[in-house]
């Protein structure tokens, strides 16, 4: 009898954990380039994150982006160059392609910043979508976004691709409640679930 009891039990429990709700779906389409272990970048000029959603929402998050793309290259073995040596460097090119209106994932227009700080390689990231409208109920924010890993020496693509899916502020832990915090949280796990697909770099 006591057997049948531990029997029903262990079936019960396995019920709710496959009925217990896992983390939300993140789907990618990143490619790594065979060369990437080649060239084994170190120094990395990261550009602003660019903001292609249309909306209001992301623009007062792109710096929490930027900081976090620098701390996340550092947990992957890279070394992240100073975001003012980088705009300063390349500045003139940057404004150029602002008035052109050309994306800051654009092959041509890495190309045209190759090299200008000194870099390994420059990290270019886009947002084209960012829907926070669940981020007060439920700590979660979906969103589409593209990156570009591109070699300076060589000027080629070393990894690149898209990422969409559901974020959640605070990541495993407790949402902060202020509502700002929440969405820079937010921002802060998108970039982390980005840099964790990146192959860490080869001491």
């Amino acid at each position: 009898m006591k057997y049948c009891k531990h029997l029903v039990a262990l079936s019960m429990l396995g019920f709710y954990a496959c009925a217990m709700p896992g983390s939300p779906p993140i789907d990618d389409s990143l490619i790594r380039s065979a060369e990437l272990g080649r060239i084994n970048p170190a120094s990395i000029a990261v550009l602003p994150v660019e903001d292609r959603t249309g909306g209001e929402f992301v623009q007062p998050l792109l710096e929490t982006m930027r900081d976090q793309l620098g701390t996340s290259l550092i947990d992957r073995h890279y070394s992240p160059l100073n975001p003012s040596y980088v705009d300063g460097r390349m500045r003139r090119a940057v404004q150029n392609a602002s008035t052109g209106g050309r994306s800051n994932i654009e092959t041509d227009y890495l190309a045209s910043l190759a090299g200008q700080a000194g870099e390994d390689a420059i990290l270019a990231v886009q947002v084209s979508h960012w829907d926070p409208s669940g981020l007060l109920v439920s700590s979660e924010v979906s969103f589409v976004a593209k990156v570009t890993l591109f070699g300076s020496s060589d000027k080629i693509v070393l990894w690149s691709g898209d990422i969409r899916g559901t974020v959640v502020a605070g990541g495993r832990g407790a949402a902060p409640r202020d509502p700002a915090e929440r969405a820079r949280s937010a921002a802060r796990e998108l970039i982390k679930e980005l840099l964790n697909r990146l192959p860490r770099r080869r001491a």
